[in-house]
């Protein structure tokens, strides 16, 4: 059985994780020379912003409860 503290603990991993494939993807995207794969990877690292923002939302939603 899931407690409110795992709830949160887990959340907070997901939120580390995220922000760092975050953080990779788009260095990564501006190390790439211009093209398909810089193009590719920008979106990638969109994903992954857009990721960090519903886990930020699971975490406030789980402090409401």
């Amino acid at each position: 059985m899931f407690t409110q503290e795992s709830f949160n603990e887990y959340f907070q991993q997901l939120l580390e994780l995220e922000q760092m494939m975050h953080r990779e993807a788009s260095e990564l995207a501006a190390y790439l020379p211009e093209g398909k794969y810089s193009l590719l990877m920008r979106h990638v690292a969109e994903d992954e912003a857009r990721h960090v923002e519903l886990v930020e939302e699971l975490i406030r939603l789980s402090r409401e409860a």
